[in-house]
């Protein structure tokens, strides 16, 4: 694995995320070092962040960073 980036292969999708979509397509975007994985809704466009609960993120602090970084660049809402 790289240290970020389109992961260079298979990921499984985890089942809170399949949970959360009824219809489309889920397709990952992005991983990093610590298991954090970025999938793409279609037809949608949404995004949704998704990481294990062993990486030590907080996605919750995640989306104060988004939502200050908004004002300056393009972020997933």
């Amino acid at each position: 694995m790289n240290l970020a980036g389109p992961p260079d292969r298979p990921v499984e999708v985890p089942d809170a995320i399949t949970d959360l979509v009824a219809d489309g397509e889920i397709i990952i975007v992005w991983e990093n070092q610590l298991g954090g994985l970025t999938f793409e809704l279609r037809p949608d466009h949404r995004f949704i962040k998704w990481t294990p609960a062993s990486s030590g993120l907080d996605l919750r602090e995640e989306a104060v960073r988004l939502s200050w970084a908004v004002d300056f660049t393009p972020v997933p809402r």
